[in-house]
C-alpha cells in the first residue's frame, strides 16, 4: 500500500472496542479474512452510527482494493482472531464457574454449612476451582477451614 494508511490501522482502535459496535466490526474483519468460517450479519448497518459505518465502508473498500495483500489487514484478523477465541474461552470458564459454584452450594448444604458461604467466600471457591478441586471435596475443606 502505497502514500495512503490501511483502514485497519486508521479504524483499529474502533475494531478492538469492548462494545457492540466493535464486536460487529471484528465479526467484519473476520469475515473478509474467511467468510464461510466467518460469516457476519449485514443487518447491523442500519443501526450502526456514522463513525461505524465509516470503518466498515473503508474496511470493505480496503479488503477489495488489497485482500490480504495488505499486512495491516492480516495482522489485524489474526489479532482479533485469538481476541476472539481468548473471549469465548473466558464465557465457557466462567459458565462452569457458575456449575462448579452451584455444585458447591448444594454440597455445604450437604455438610451443614450454610449456601451463603459460597458467595461470602467467593474468592476462596474460586482458588479451589482454579486448583481443580471437586464441589464436593471443596465443601467439605471450607466446612473443615472455616468456624
Amino acid at each position: 500500500m502505497a502514500d495512503t494508511k490501511s483502514p485497519f490501522i486508521v479504524h483499529r482502535d474502533k475494531i478492538l472496542g469492548h462494545y457492540s459496535a466493535a464486536s460487529w466490526l471484528r465479526g467484519v474483519v473476520l469475515s473478509l479474512w474467511s467468510g464461510g468460517e466467518c460469516p457476519v450479519g449485514l443487518s447491523h448497518l442500519a443501526s450502526v452510527d456514522a463513525a461505524h459505518y465509516a470503518a466498515f465502508s473503508d474496511m470493505v473498500a480496503g479488503y477489495r482494493a488489497h485482500g490480504e495483500n495488505d499486512p495491516a489487514f492480516m495482522s489485524l484478523a489474526l489479532e482479533v482472531r485469538e481476541r476472539e477465541a481468548e473471549d469465548l474461552a473466558a464465557k465457557e470458564r466462567s459458565k462452569n464457574f457458575e456449575n462448579w459454584l452451584s455444585a458447591v452450594k448444594h454440597e455445604l448444604r450437604v455438610v451443614g454449612v450454610g449456601s451463603d458461604a459460597a458467595d461470602e467466600d467467593y474468592n476462596w471457591f474460586e482458588a479451589k476451582y482454579n486448583a481443580n478441586i471437586t464441589a464436593a471435596d471443596a465443601a467439605i475443606l471450607y466446612s473443615e477451614e472455616k468456624p
